[in-house]
């Protein structure tokens, strides 16, 4: 596997790429998202301009999907035809259903002890892995480790 095949801050297998305006496609969909999610930042990991939005998609070296900066405008009205998915916790837009499902669960207060469940709040995520698993999160891990909850094992 080539190193541009490998994401730039993980260094895991690039097949999914998010990316803004100014089309860097070098970091993976879940560190973009966790950028975004978890560190509430909506810069590029590169260059650190500002992208208001971004679109994921399976990224193919040289041919992977790009759109041009103005395009990023047209991602909410193309959302509402349905011709993609848009996951505003991360203001992404996904041109692959089953890759959007998969962010969508990283941005939601699941767990993979409890297969399936999805919880409206993490305080309900921590009352049901204390009483199926006995089993706690550490605010002060919850806090201060930079990955989604579903990683807090």
């Amino acid at each position: 596997m080539a190193t541009e095949d490998l994401c730039l801050v993980c260094a895991d297998s690039l097949d999914y790429t998010g990316f803004g305006p100014c089309g860097h496609k070098d970091a993976c969909s879940r560190c973009v998202a966790r950028l975004r999610f978890i560190m509430e930042d909506s810069k590029c990991m590169l260059c650190k301009q500002e992208c208001p939005r971004v679109f994921f998609t399976r990224y193919m070296g040289e041919y992977t999907e790009g759109l041009a900066p103005d395009q990023f405008e047209d991602l909410p009205a193309r959302a509402r035809a349905r011709e993609v998915w848009e996951l505003p916790e991360v203001s992404g837009y996904f041109d692959d259903q089953d890759h959007f499902k998969a962010v969508k669960a990283l941005c939601s207060y699941t767990h993979p002890m409890l297969q399936g469940a999805v919880f409206g709040n993490l305080n309900s995520l921590k009352r049901k892995l204390q009483e199926q698993h006995k089993l706690h999160f550490c605010d002060l891990c919850i806090k201060g480790r930079k990955v989604f909850i579903s990683e807090q094992v």
